[in-house]
């Protein structure tokens, strides 16, 4: 039997389709955020493809994982990111073919569903079988369903005025030409991806220390957050 040879899709793979579907420009803590998750992600296994269709498999816990990060966002803002799983897959470049050959043909009557609610609804499924192995990544990588929450707080907050007050916070500022380079140069994109990584170490170490959290006035968003995350992040049909 033909050994196959596993491969990863590490961070460098998947940086360029963040801004699309996360819909998080530049953003430092969200990057950071995303990076640290999709580290977790790598640690499980889950980022490991032998052919195509293990990798269009990855891809799609990519778009789990964004759309974790869109209901989160929807709970503590109160705003609907609206996420378009179809120009998702557009981007991504997965083709219909395998997304049937993923949820498989006999899982529904197709016949019942036109072609663009076929596609939909099994995109959605596909994600949602994705979300509890995702969760367990996150929970072991971040350390508790706490501290994932806590980061992602911050992931989300990262433009809110409580963080004005925390001065340590500025040697987190990350230039946007830094982030998202306008040439390709090689040499560029090392020194970048270095720089991202120092500054998601100082990142993690704010979610061990977590204790300003408890300073904040607890509201109602927050709780909510904080409760669908200990539930194991269910889906909450946003964009579907």
């Amino acid at each position: 039997m033909l050994h196959q040879v596993i491969r990863t899709l590490i961070w460098n793979d998947v940086e360029k389709y963040i801004e699309d579907i996360f819909n998080i420009p530049c953003d430092q803590f969200g990057l950071l955020w995303v990076k640290k998750s999709w580290n977790g992600l790598i640690k499980q296994g889950l980022a490991d493809y032998r052919n195509e269709l293990e990798r269009n498999l990855v891809l799609f816990r990519l778009l789990t994982l964004a759309t974790m990060y869109g209901e989160f966002y929807e709970l503590v803002t109160g705003e609907t990111p609206s996420p378009s799983h179809d120009a998702w897959i557009e981007s991504l470049d997965i083709s219909p073919i395998r997304i049937g050959q993923i949820i498989g043909r006999h899982s529904y009557n197709a016949n019942h569903y036109s072609s663009e609610d076929l596609l939909k609804i099994s995109i959605s499924r596909i994600i949602n079988i994705y979300r509890k192995p995702i969760f367990n990544a996150l929970v072991t990588e971040f350390g508790s369903d706490r501290k994932l929450f806590i980061g992602m707080w911050i992931a989300i907050k990262n433009t809110d005025s409580i963080f004005d007050t925390f001065d340590h916070y500025s040697d987190l500022e990350i230039q946007c030409d830094l982030l998202c380079p306008i040439d390709n140069d090689t040499d560029s994109d090392e020194d970048d991806d270095i720089n991202l990584d120092s500054y998601l170490e100082k990142y993690e170490q704010e979610i061990k220390e977590e204790s300003f959290i408890l300073i904040l006035d607890v509201k109602d968003s927050m709780l909510r957050a904080f409760d669908w995350i200990t539930r194991g992040m269910n889906s909450r049909n946003i964009g579907l």
